[in-house]
């Protein structure tokens, strides 16, 4: 087979004046310089053959009696295109008025663009210019633009356009952006975008295509694009005005397609087409339409032409193609109505040299969430209109987005802007388009329906940065004013900066039956979002739907726009997608204007009630006229319940028992498990009367019922039975998403496990429930995970799974353990290790034996802790678990490195790593590299500890392991502030504080407060030191951290030592020592007893000092601790003795004398 973008021959047309009166055809071939074939023409007969052939063409006579003139005077006598009538791209010169003539009708047997296998085009060159242009290596990026100035007729369905776009390439790598303001202006913004962070000048980054639609016109003889200006009214845009948009930064897109009509048409020939003038101008390729066409065609066409590029088709052959294609869909339209004239030869193509190759290379679509997912996920009471769905409110729009991207201290600026109407209005709708509108901008979203509290804040923030899930409860927990906690969120996490935080059917935070009066507790959490974004300065911004306007407090300003009912235009354009969606289908009863027209007065302008009004239009069995009649008695703000109710009434009591089992599920659920869970095959078909009026909504061969009729099914969910629908639909799910290859996601995770619990499936829930809660504990979330395995302990037990309980009793555990409670964590452990052995789970009971080791190491008890590794490596040696070896020899090694055993240490360590390497297990990898790094550091090489260290920091980031993280970053800290760089050294403390702070890493956390404290020690500033040891102190005393608490205490004497209290520290260093000799902490033993021979010798206490000293050259030989030798050698020096050698003979002599 072919290559699909194999290139296209090029044939290319020059007229050569020879003289005055006598031309000569030049033809080359692709770029070769030498022509392929020449051919004498007068100029008379060359005027005269583009004269009648123009005017054929005005005259719109046989257009295929035309094609075929053009043909045979371009093939002349010596068959001239006989090798070029297929995969062929032919290049017209914009001289003499050839490239006004319509090269798309060539005709032979049939129009040579029509070849349904090898595409042919037509190509208008135009200058000389080229660029070196490659394809990105990422998806197509299309900004569309759409042009509806006001009182400009007729008013365009862009929203229909853009929508369907993204309908026909949603499973190919497209990202459309769309601009809204239809100006210049708007253009400019997104293409000369300043903001680092859109880093707009990476190529990444750039538009591959502009898309504008909209109405052409002529001005002075000028071709001009019909924009808007800021208040939307008419703005005539130039060639040159619209090219220096894009030569102002250099930013052309690499096709520009001008969907107005006319857009390639030039006036009276005297003056470029503005296609034409826009190459000139520097666009390298641009498309448009030589006359009117009709609006499905404009729509039909970029379809399926940014589908083709989209897929990595070169862009002459995604022109061909598309051409083709809209051939085919005008000739169907044609069978059935016969006097429709095709409009597929008014598409023209326009380019400079620049060569026509792919703008993308052919990948694999990015999985973009839908916004609009991110309301429905909230069980969002109100349905929100899908983008190919949204009509008009575009004044609206435009004023919200210029509010919400305006700065402070523009003249429109605010901090957060609330939506205002009566249900049905679209409020949720408009929020939604915002939302789509400001994705770049503000790309991060946090969405709350309803009711709000604190709680509810906290959760919001929590589910939609899990990763940092403990650090924002720890925040949001202080005795701090909201405002003030909210404040350090921001400060803390760097995304809140570029957020909106909506907030759906807000008026459910009113007081009951006062409209005039928030909640307390809704009205503080406004408040003081509102103030952290002003206070902090950052671009976020809260966006509120509600029903009712409420105020904030200078100079908070919260602005405000109402949505008013449909009328004129835009109500015109309602109805018009009303009546394409629900009255144009074969089967739809026939409807009278009269009853129609009754519908809309009954709809009131109110878009969601009049979308409910077509269904019933569109419907058989419900009589139309009672129902209005009923309705017709009701005011306009009732009629929705009304309708709801009366449509659920018209169902039969099978469909309605159908709606309220269906309405448990809080997801879409596929059909087939519905059909099977209820014994309905024919299910579809039984609920066609539910369906046809929106009852039930049918997306991707799924089934979810509104949250908005849920109240309405309240009765009939009472009389089911419930726990057998739950199982029968667990099962069927369980199949489906779990045990086959279907890319289950975290909420649909958390659906299945929630159905399989109230169905009683256990064995389900075990496996489902078990999975979630480890995906919970990974991201942080300690007490849903903790819940979920408290509900998962008893089940396990109850259904026998030993192996399911010994592994929740083990998870328990590092809960309890993360938490710091390490006597808990321990019970849980003892109890895990007993079933583990009882079954003969061996790499269970491996990993329990290493796991209860760390609780016994991290009490400072090593020779306990030591036992546990060498019987788990054992057992993981035997079995040949070769993950769990590595893990063990790890822990191994920081047991030996923490009696002062480097060598051994380092021997556990490179053969953890070996193994670990050998088996891909990059977690542990990361963990070793950084275990190796403090050999190296201990021995005093900090060269080699800081390249293990980076090694280790690489991979965990890669992999992003926060604990492992946060530890790597302490221990770089460690090296720069031991090389003196304390700036360095704190900034990366500081990063590793965040971390632990975060993912609740008490341990480590304590770690860290404690080598903080030591940078501004090292500083002078004994006060801040102070203040981290003393938090550092408190959180390892909690959670039992003997080797922590030994080293922060020796710290805190350090810190009084330098104020000169003495006494204060040796009391301090005597409790350190007490703790380090209770663990067998050598390292540690070295630094507290040196501190206390300092202490000595500043009491003139000379001889106990030089006791101390000794013993610390005793230990530190013997184990090799570098710091502690190189600080000995020092005093030894400054006390005017020949450096290490003096404490070794004190040594020799003292151990003469014992």
């Amino acid at each position: 087979m072919l290559n699909r973008n194999n290139p296209m021959k090029n044939i290319r047309l020059e007229v050569f004046e020879q003289t005055t009166d006598n031309y000569q055809l030049r033809f080359f071939i692709d770029n070769t310089p030498t022509p392929y074939q020449t051919r004498a023409v007068s100029a008379q007969d060359l005027q005269q053959f583009i004269s009648n052939a123009k005017q054929h063409y005005e005259d719109g006579l046989q257009l295929q009696n035309l094609g075929k003139d053009l043909f045979n005077w371009l093939n002349g006598q010596e068959s001239t295109l006989q090798n070029f009538q297929q995969e062929t791209i032919l290049q017209i010169p914009n001289t003499h008025g050839l490239h006004h003539l319509a090269w798309e009708l060539l005709h032979t047997e049939q129009y040579l663009c029509m070849n349904l296998h090898k595409p042919f085009t037509p190509l208008r060159l135009i200058g000389k210019e080229k660029q070196n242009i490659e394809p990105a290596k990422r998806q197509l990026r299309v900004l569309f633009m759409a042009s509806s100035p006001e009182d400009v007729k007729p008013v365009l369905a862009f929203e229909k356009e853009e929508g369907l776009i993204l309908k026909a390439t949603q499973k190919l790598p497209l990202e459309l952006v769309v601009e809204e303001s239809g100006s210049l202006a708007g253009l400019q913004e997104w293409l000369n975008y300043d903001d680092e962070s859109m880093r707009f000048d990476d190529e990444s980054m750039r538009f591959d295509v502009v898309h504008l639609t909209g109405h052409a016109s002529f001005n002075q003889g000028k071709p001009v694009f019909v924009l808007e200006d800021d208040l939307g009214k008419v703005q005539l845009a130039e060639a040159d005005e619209i090219a220096e948009v894009f030569s102002y930064k250099g930013h052309f897109p690499r096709l520009l397609f001008l969907s107005g009509c006319e857009t390639a048409q030039s006036h009276d020939n005297a003056l470029p087409s503005l296609c034409e003038a826009l190459v000139q101008a520097g666009v390298p390729a641009v498309l448009g339409w030589a006359k009117p066409v009709y609006d499905f065609i404009g729509l039909f066409t970029a379809q399926k032409l940014y589908a083709y590029l989209a897929d990595g088709l070169d862009l002459a052959r995604a022109v061909a193609k598309t051409r083709r294609d809209l051939y085919v869909y005008e000739m169907e339209i044609q069978q059935r109505t016969p006097h429709y004239k095709p409009q597929w030869h008014l598409l023209r193509f326009y380019s400079d040299y620049t060569p026509l190759n792919a703008l993308v290379l052919k990948g694999r679509a990015q999985a973009k969430r839908e916004i609009r997912q991110e309301f429905l996920d909230k069980n969002a009471k109100t349905e929100v209109c899908p983008r190919e769905l949204f009509v008009g409110r575009r004044r609206l729009l435009q004023t919200a987005l210029r509010i919400l991207r305006s700065q402070q201290g523009d003249a429109n600026y605010a901090d957060g802007l609330m939506l205002l109407g009566m249900g049905g209005l679209g409020k949720s709708s408009l929020a939604l388009r915002i939302c789509q509108r400001l994705a770049v901008l503000l790309p991060k979203r946090f969405v709350w329906m309803g009711k709000i509290d604190e709680i509810a804040l906290r959760g919001v923030f929590s589910e939609e940065l899990p990763e940092h899930a403990s650090l924002i409860n720890e925040i949001l927990n202080q005795s701090l004013a909201l405002d003030l906690r909210l404040k350090q969120l921001f400060n803390q996490f760097p995304v809140l900066h570029s957020a909106l935080f909506v907030f759906d059917d807000f008026e459910q935070n009113f007081i009951k039956n006062n409209h005039q009066q928030l909640e307390a507790g809704a009205s503080q959490i406004i408040t003081a979002l509102l103030k952290a974004i002003r206070e902090t300065g950052s671009p976020s911004r809260v966006l509120i739907t509600c029903r009712y306007a409420f105020s904030v407090q200078k100079p908070l300003q919260l602005a405000e726009l109402a949505l008013n009912s449909f009328e004129g235009t835009e109500l015109q354009k309602k109805l018009q997608a009303l009546r394409e969606s629900y009255l144009t289908a074969q089967d739809t009863p026939a409807v009278s204007k009269a009853l129609e027209q009754q519908a809309i007065d009954l709809g009131a302008g109110n878009p969601r009630l009049l979308e409910w009004l077509y269904k019933v239009l569109a419907d058989k069995n419900i009589d139309k006229t009672a129902l209005f009649t009923q309705l017709e008695a009701k005011q306009a703000e009732f009629r929705e319940k009304l309708l709801l109710q009366t449509l659920l009434n018209y169902q039969s009591a099978e469909v309605r028992n159908l709606l309220a089992r269906i309405a448990l599920f809080n997801l879409p659920v596929p059909i087939d498990i519905f059909a099977q869970a209820f014994s309905q095959p024919e299910l579809i078909m039984v609920l066609r009367p539910a369906l046809v009026l929106g009852l039930v909504e049918h997306y991707q061969e799924t089934l979810f019922v509104s949250r908005l009729l849920v109240p309405f099914l309240a009765q009939e969910c009472e009389h089911l039975e419930q726990p057998a629908i739950y199982a029968n639909v667990a099962q069927g799910l369980y199949a489906k998403w779990w045990e086959s290859d279907y890319p289950i996601n975290f909420e649909e995770h958390i659906e299945l496990a929630r159905i399989a619990q109230l169905g009683a499936e256990k064995t389900i829930f075990s496996k489902v429930g078990g999975s979630l809660s480890t995906k919970l504990f990974d991201i942080a979330r300690y007490d849903e995970a903790k819940t979920l395995f408290d509900e998962l302990l008893p089940i396990r037990q109850e259904i026998g799974d030993k192996r399911g309980e010994g592994t929740t009793l083990n998870n328990i555990s590092q809960i309890f353990r993360a938490r710091g409670d390490y006597e808990t964590a321990l019970r849980y452990l003892q109890q895990s290790l007993a079933i583990r052995q009882e079954i003969g789970d061996k790499r269970g009971e491996g990993t329990t034996l290493n796991n209860i080791s760390q609780i016994y190491d991290a009490r400072g008890d090593t020779e306990t802790a030591l036992r546990y590794l060498q019987q788990s490596l054992a057992i993981q040696q035997e079995i040949g678990d070769k993950s769990g070896e590595g893990t063990t020899l790890n822990n191994m090694a920081t047991t030996a490195y923490a009696r002062g055993d480097y060598e051994t240490a380092l021997r556990y360590l490179q053969q953890s790593l070996a193994i670990q390497q050998e088996i891909g297990d990059k977690s542990g990898e990361g963990t070793t590299l950084n275990n190796i790094s403090q050999i190296y550091d201990a021995r005093g090489d900090t060269e080699t500890a800081l390249r293990y260290l980076q090694q280790s920091l690489a991979i965990r980031q890669e992999i992003g392991d926060k604990s492992g993280e946060g530890t790597t970053l302490n221990n770089i800290g460690q090296i720069f502030k031991a090389r003196g760089d304390y700036e360095t050294a704190l900034r990366y403390l500081q990063q590793s504080l965040a971390i632990q702070q975060e993912i609740g890493d008490k341990s480590g956390e304590g770690t860290t407060l404690n080598n903080i404290s030591q940078i501004y020690d090292a500083r002078g500033d004994n006060e801040t030191a102070l203040r981290y040891l003393q938090q550092s102190l408190a959180i390892l005393q909690e959670i039992g951290d003997k080797r922590g608490e030994g080293s922060t205490l020796n710290n805190m004497a350090t810190t009084a030592y330098a104020r000169g209290d003495y006494e204060t520290a040796l009391r301090y260093l005597q409790q350190s020592l007490a703790i380090r000799q209770e663990i067998g902490d050598v390292a540690g033993l070295c630094a507290t007893l040196f501190n206390m021979g300092h202490i000595h010798l500043q009491n003139k206490e000379m001889q106990e000092g030089i006791a101390k000293f000794v013993e610390v050259y005793r230990i530190a030989h013997k184990i090799g601790e570098a710091q502690a030798l190189q600080a000995l050698e020092e005093l030894a020096k400054d006390l005017g003795e020949d450096g290490l050698n003096y404490w070794a003979r004190l040594l020799s002599q003292e151990l003469s004398r014992s």
